[in-house]
């Protein structure tokens, strides 16, 4: 978190995403080559006590934080938590479910992102959530798209970040992980507190400053529209996405029947 705060905000979305999904895809592939058997069950508690660890203590110290980006890299460690549900899970409906999740937490994520990019104006300093009071008035579009990368990642019906824990969470249901699931549905509601503290901001406060509101350039506007694009898409057509994310899966990794 104290490296996200301090780097340009592209570079923190970039960071935020790309290593967190090849880390799992490796690690996938290695379980598969050393357990070719399936997990043993110590091994599997050990990884199930590391997800519930990583959702709740991001979740919970998320919840404190004034600062944006501070904020979305603890969130970032809870999202690693769930995610971390497919590795107990282990099978090809639990990588096709990432695959999904990560989509979702691009477009959620780096939009979130942007929009900070774009509504805070001196990348140098620090960006505290206060500094958003009434933005959802002075820059509706960046604000409209923070609020829905918000709501997205808290897991939010009819957006990405719903699917993508629906397959997650479903994923461990189906093979009887249900404390594991039950756990991980607790944690998002958790984290929904966080998200609408920054909505709030947004549309229930009196802007602080009186200066024009900032300017977005065409290509801010671009990524801004693309991931609020990708978020509704996903959320209202999941099943195009969840189709190529399972042949996806097999042909990445032979599991062990």
């Amino acid at each position: 978190p104290d490296v996200y705060q301090g780097m340009p905000t592209p570079a923190v979305a970039y960071l935020s995403v790309a290593p967190k999904a090849a880390s799992v895809i490796v690690l996938f592939r290695v379980f598969t080559a050393v357990y070719q058997d399936g997990l043993p069950e110590k091994f599997r508690s050990a990884i199930a006590g590391l997800a519930i660890l990583s959702m709740t203590l991001g979740n919970v110290i998320a919840l404190a934080q004034r600062d944006i980006k501070r904020l979305l890299a603890y969130s970032g460690i809870a999202h690693m938590g769930y995610v971390t549900i497919a590795l107990v899970v282990f099978g090809r409906d639990a990588l096709a479910a990432v695959i999904v999740y990560f989509f979702a937490y691009l477009v959620s994520n780096g939009g979130a992102f942007a929009a900070v990019a774009a509504l805070y104006r001196d990348e140098t300093k620090p960006h505290p959530v206060g500094l958003l009071a009434g933005e959802g008035r002075r820059a509706p579009f960046a604000a409209g798209v923070l609020a829905l990368c918000l709501f997205s990642l808290a897991g939010i019906p009819a957006t990405a970040g719903f699917i993508g824990k629906f397959f997650l969470f479903q994923s461990a249901v189906n093979e009887g992980f249900y404390a594991l699931a039950i756990i991980g549905v607790v944690n998002s509601l958790v984290s929904i507190g966080y998200y609408l503290k920054v909505v709030y901001m947004l549309y229930m406060r009196e802007p602080l400053e009186e200066e024009p509101p900032p300017v977005l350039a065409p290509a801010d506007r671009l990524v801004l529209t693309l991931c609020a694009a990708g978020i509704l898409l996903l959320g209202i057509f999941p099943a195009p996405l969840w189709d190529a994310a399972r042949r996806a899966a097999g042909g990445l990794i032979s599991f062990p029947p």
